[in-house]
């Protein structure tokens, strides 16, 4: 009975340091994922004000050199 005991403890500990081990690499993985998210988010950031700097200005500068014209 002592040493079914004392194996039955063994292997509660073995699962508890795999759930722990599991839940730490759960851990890693959100921030890994969450670095990924805020870094395409800074990107997509950057060219959306790109694209719209680029657009007013080459709009504007073609109606001003077609008001030039006249």
């Amino acid at each position: 009975m002592k040493t079914a005991y004392e194996s039955q403890g063994k292997e509660i500990e073995e699962l508890r340091a795999a759930v722990r081990l599991q839940n730490l690499q759960t851990a890693v993985q959100k921030q890994s994922f969450e670095a990924q998210v805020r870094k395409a988010k800074q990107e997509n950031g950057f060219w959306r004000g790109f694209k719209w700097g680029f657009g007013t200005g080459y709009g504007t500068g073609l109606l001003t050199g077609l008001r030039a014209r006249k």
